[in-house]
């Protein structure tokens, strides 16, 4: 529900000892004020009735503006509300200011979607259409919605590509923000039909790293040379077996650790999705909480972040700190002698593969990632498969000499396999 005041500045009061009258909105949470270009002293101001007091001489044509400015934007509210209209405060802000919304610039729109916020997006999503804000402004700044059309989008397109030299993936993530405020200007009226009907979005399938048992054997046994570096390899290890997102290991507290006759559990809600999501803790998992347990119950498990910001703030936090732990992960990774390129999300690819490696069903393995749809959790049983064709593929190769030495080679010994197969490590529990 949008409510609507008048309030005196009473924070910025002039030499002369009078403030600017403006109008309060709030709406969804988000407030913004509007200057009614007037000022008057303090002391002539009643602020539970909102209105002039005292014996100023234009009191009652003052009081008589400040209520019809006061109903104007009302109306305005009730016009948008019996429409069922989406609105944010920067839309009655510009309907107040008799612009043309069919005229409504995308860059201005995003200037107001950006800074309210209305669907409170994660910080690191605002961030794509804050980038978008940028590349939109570096085309045309002036860009209308109702100039959108799908031969303006190819043009934006190769915009993007040629002169920004953005990849096809980073393409697709400003064209995804451009759809959904195509969608919100389909709404409030701005356009008549949506682009992206006759527009198709472009991605480009991308590889999926992830850590075989015997690389994250290696990186185990690299010795930390510092405090952060340590912390930020346990980290890592304690994400690759439990498939735990960087943002939730920064937030995991002592309380989320029960204590139960057959071990340690975790529970927790998901950073990302909000979602609830419980199971039993893997031996070496255990090992590393162990060891950075804190006897305070409701302190950060793992020593990441201040423990003093919230909302956004919180956010850009643990993005900076994800940053700064990929960086000094990239050193612990080049010790090992291990030649792939490793980010911290690599560690929760790593978990998936090796689950499936152990049997673990794709039902019970999309729970413990908390995937919302099976699907996002199918594409690690297509890697898996990638990886038993390109093993397969190195047959293709062998010289005829390795060909006669495996004929050669003692016959398969079912005993020995079993031998082989018993003296094998386990994955999680060691």
């Amino acid at each position: 529900m949008a409510s609507v005041k008048i309030k005196l500045r009473k924070d910025k009061v002039k030499a002369d000892g009078t403030a600017h009258l403006v109008i309060q909105l709030i709406h969804n949470k988000k407030s913004t004020e509007i200057s009614l270009g007037r000022r008057i002293p303090v002391e002539n101001w009643d602020e539970d009735r909102q209105r002039v007091i005292g014996k100023l001489p234009n009191k009652a044509p003052l009081n008589a503006f400040i209520q019809a400015e006061q109903r104007r934007i009302d109306e305005l509210i009730l016009q948008k509300q019996a429409l069922k209209e989406v609105f944010t405060v920067s839309d009655i802000v510009a309907l107040s200011k008799g612009m043309n919304l069919k005229q409504m610039r995308i860059s201005a729109y995003l200037d107001s979607y950006i800074e309210d916020n209305p669907e409170d997006l994660r910080y690191n999503t605002l961030r794509t259409y804050i980038s978008t804000r940028a590349a939109i402004n570096s085309y045309d700044p002036n860009l209308m919605f109702a100039e959108l059309t799908p031969d303006r989008l190819g043009d934006f397109e190769q915009f993007l590509r040629k002169k920004l030299k953005n990849r096809v993936n980073t393409i697709h993530g400003r064209m995804k923000v451009l759809k959904k405020l195509s969608r919100i200007a389909l709404q409030k009226g701005w356009m008549n039909q949506s682009p992206f009907n006759d527009f198709k979005l472009k991605l480009e399938k991308t590889n999926r790293n992830y850590l075989v048992k015997e690389e994250l054997d290696r990186l185990e046994k690299v010795s930390p040379l510092s405090r952060i570096e340590e912390l930020v390899l346990d980290c890592f290890r304690f994400s690759c077996y439990t498939g735990l997102r960087f943002s939730d290991i920064c937030l995991l507290r002592n309380s989320n650790i029960i204590e139960r006759p057959d071990g340690l559990r975790l529970s927790f809600r998901m950073a990302k999705t909000k979602e609830d999501l419980a199971f039993k803790l893997p031996s070496p998992a255990c090992e590393i909480l162990r060891k950075w347990l804190s006897p305070q119950q409701k302190s950060l498990m793992f020593s990441v972040l201040s423990g003093k910001k919230e909302g956004i703030e919180l956010q850009k936090e643990i993005s900076s700190q994800n940053a700064y732990f990929n960086k000094i992960l990239k050193g612990l990774v080049s010790k090992a002698g291990i030649e792939k390129t490793v980010s911290f999300h690599v560690a929760r690819h790593t978990f998936a593969t090796m689950a499936l490696t152990l049997g673990i069903s794709m039902e019970i393995l999309s729970k413990l990632l908390g995937h919302q749809d099976l699907k996002t959790t199918q594409i690690y049983g297509k890697i898996m498969d990638q990886s038993k064709d390109d093993a397969m593929s190195r047959f293709d190769n062998l010289s005829e000499q390795q060909i006669s030495g495996l004929t050669h080679k003692k016959p398969y010994s079912a005993r020995a396999a079993t031998q082989n197969q018993a003296r094998s490590p386990k994955i999680f529990d060691k």
